[in-house]
């Protein structure tokens, strides 16, 4: 069912991703992408983070491999955020600069939905377990 809530966290974490790379994809032109040397393994991890969340968002019949894609997309934002940190330590002013970090606010908050979004889905698989063990 696309309305638990589940789904609605991974919906946030979509849009997010969206955000995410349109403020890459605007921080083109400004700084962004000539400041940086490694800068188009972010931007296709953060397009990958979407087709992630895009997968994850359909695939709410199957809990299993709906947590384990949920998984790899978080672990894809952590290294997008080490990475942008890394960067953010070779630029000079380093995290001093405001208008540098908020690139990185997006992936920290895909983290926290789809932390909340996999405790959901475990806890769906647990009532689901105790339904069938009543059977």
């Amino acid at each position: 069912m696309i309305q638990r809530i589940q789904s609605i966290f991974i919906a946030f974490a979509l849009i997010n991703s969206i955000i995410g790379v349109l403020i890459f994809y605007n921080a083109k032109e400004k700084f962004f992408l000539y400041q940086f040397n490694i800068k188009l393994e972010m931007f296709l991890g953060a397009i990958l983070s979407i087709f992630l969340a895009l997968i994850s968002l359909f695939l709410f019949k199957n809990r299993k491999l709906q947590l384990m894609i949920n998984l790899i997309n978080l672990f894809l934002n952590l290294v997008l955020i080490v990475l942008f940190l890394c960067y953010l330590l070779n630029l000079s002013g380093g995290f001093l600069s405001l208008k540098k970090g908020v690139l990185a606010v997006p992936f920290v908050t895909n983290i926290l939905l789809l932390v909340f979004a996999n405790q959901y889905i475990k806890k769906d698989e647990r009532l689901v377990k105790s339904v069938d063990r009543i059977r």
